[in-house]
């Protein structure tokens, strides 16, 4: 009987470490795909009188780490994301650490730089997929994620209208309340933002002014622009691979 060589032991580790490796990056968006379905469903639900922004806060500022730690592989795309990222954080902490700070300045930066980072984020989650040449479980998840980031950075937008014009929009009673308080109107505007790049509005938050209406255009243009380009390249994707699969192999 031949005894295992030395080191066997530590190369099979090695090699199950690498499987392991490979199987997170075959799955990297589903991470953050958890984090938004964090954001938009576990925040309506949990949230309270007391805790609301707090949790809001924290879930978003989880979408912002995981899509800072999964999209952006290479260092160039991370030194950008970084430089729109920390404004926005610290925009964030701001009202925590220093309350009696005066906010507008500090909201109209933290939805401006959130803006940019959830726009860049969404432009190297495209470029990721269309660089692939099959289609793939995690383009998929990563396709998803791409589309709801679209509704959040409109979501920052609206915020920064409502903040630079106030009764920006017409809601009903319970959504008027919150969106008078300036710790849960973003999350009604970025509800807003999601329905409206759906098309499907309910008629419980609509725009109030020109400029509402305008960017609401802009955003259900881009909403349906970005499933039929997206749609289009899929399955032009699955159609090769169908091809290729039933091409017969050459004869050795």
């Amino acid at each position: 009987m031949n005894d295992p060589k030395p080191g066997n032991g530590a190369v099979a580790q090695t090699d199950a470490g690498s499987t392991r490796a490979e199987r997170l990056l075959r799955r990297r968006f589903l991470g953050l795909l958890i984090a938004l379905g964090l954001l938009f469903v576990a925040y309506p639900a949990l949230r309270g009188e007391s805790g609301g922004r707090l949790l809001y806060d924290a879930l978003l500022l989880a979408v912002f780490l995981t899509s800072f730690l999964i999209v952006f592989p290479e260092t160039h795309h991370q030194l950008v994301g970084l430089l729109l990222a920390i404004p926005t954080v610290a925009g964030v902490l701001t009202g925590y650490v220093l309350p009696g700070l005066s906010r507008a300045p500090v909201v109209v930066a933290t939805h401006g730089f959130a803006t940019l980072f959830l726009g860049f984020t969404v432009a190297v989650i495209l470029r990721t997929i269309y660089r692939e040449r099959r289609v793939s479980l995690d383009g998929i998840y990563g396709a998803i994620c791409g589309y709801l980031l679209i509704g959040v950075a409109f979501g920052h937008v609206y915020s920064l209208i409502e903040q630079a014009a106030p009764g920006s929009f017409h809601a009903s009673d319970d959504l008027a309340a919150e969106l008078r308080d300036p710790d849960r109107a973003h999350y009604v505007l970025t509800y807003f933002s999601v329905l409206t790049l759906m098309g499907a509005g309910f008629g419980d938050i609509t725009p109030g002014s020109g400029t509402t209406r305008g960017v609401a255009v802009v955003e259900m243009v881009v909403g349906v622009f970005y499933v039929a380009v997206l749609i289009a390249d899929l399955l032009s994707k699955r159609v090769s691979q169908v091809l290729a699969e039933q091409q017969p192999n050459p004869p050795h």
